[in-house]
């Protein structure tokens, strides 16, 4: 599922993307309909949001909360439990004419692309960044590793719904609204009678003045949009160790609330690799002590 963002990219295959289907029944809970609980059928409780077309869609229809339905989400992971937490896209309806069995092997099954930015070969753990479909900037070339401890406070201030909806989906509000809105009509023309000239000259300023900060505003929305935190997904499986920095494609399953490994591919090396730290240490060299002449014996 591509988007209409990914003109941006300068190579077509390097699409950010992390989405996949779960079963289970979602409760809304008591303060907000939107936000809730997805039940599972092997009973995992994860933390749920609907995302804003999701939400108006089941406002109407309350009746497909009455039993598991298959949705169609954005994951993401955290430290603490529960680590598994989900945005809603939108209810996965089979179709009349389509294999059942087919549209039941996609349940819990997720794909994945995105960077690799940190690998824990012993826990058998790594982190995949996930962008908005733009890009990587060059400075984050630099950036330091993306350790589950960082992750978890990159994604203390963020609502899931505010970073899950930047991923690619052609129906996400959150995208449409992050395109450049269409230029504002021209304003009239002023007269041209040389008794308001004056006034016409105020109101050209006044027009341009609201114009000029109208643009302004849609160039900071463009340029915080580049400039979104990335989502930070922790998954289960071991990776290459040269696989920093890398875009990878991942296939990925659900177990529990654990994300885990299916498969993988390469398809490019975005950072520079890691230099390997040298195993030379620069030290002093230990004076040999002379024997003092008063402390021999005779």
């Amino acid at each position: 599922m591509t988007n209409d963002t990914i003109e941006t990219q300068s190579d077509p295959l390097l699409y950010y993307q992390a989405v996949g289907f779960v079963r289970g029944q979602y409760l809304p809970s008591k303060d907000s309909f939107s936000q809730g609980i997805l039940i599972t059928e092997d009973g995992l409780m994860a933390p749920t949001n609907l995302l804003g077309a999701a939400s108006f869609s089941l406002s109407k229809h309350k009746e497909l909360l009455q039993e598991s339905q298959i949705w169609i989400v954005y994951p993401r992971t955290k430290l603490q439990p529960p680590h598994l937490h989900f945005a809603v896209r939108a209810i996965r309806i089979p179709l009349p004419d389509e294999d059942l069995e087919a549209v039941y092997k996609t349940i819990n099954c997720f794909k994945i692309r995105g960077l690799v930015t940190y690998i824990n070969s012993e826990a058998g753990k790594f982190v995949v960044r996930v962008y908005r479909n733009v890009k990587p900037s060059e400075a984050l070339e630099n950036s330091k590793d993306d350790k589950p401890s960082e992750a978890l406070e990159n994604s203390k201030d963020d609502k899931p719904s505010e970073a899950l909806s930047s991923l690619d989906d052609k129906s996400s509000e959150a995208l449409e609204n992050s395109k450049d809105d269409k230029p504002s009509e021209a304003l009239s023309s002023l007269d041209d009678k040389p008794s308001e000239a004056l006034e016409n000259s105020k109101d050209d300023k006044r027009s341009k003045t609201l114009e000029n900060s109208k643009n302004d505003k849609r160039s900071k929305t463009l340029e915080n949009s580049k400039n979104d935190k990335p989502i930070l997904l922790t998954l289960v499986g071991v990776m290459p160790k040269d696989a920093y920095g890398q875009f990878w494609e991942l296939r990925v399953h659900r177990e529990a609330d654990q994300l885990v490994l299916t498969e993988g591919k390469f398809l490019a090396q975005v950072f520079k690799p890691k230099k390997k730290a040298s195993k030379k240490r620069k030290g002093k060299k230990k004076k040999t002590k002379k024997p003092n002449a008063n402390n021999s014996t005779s």
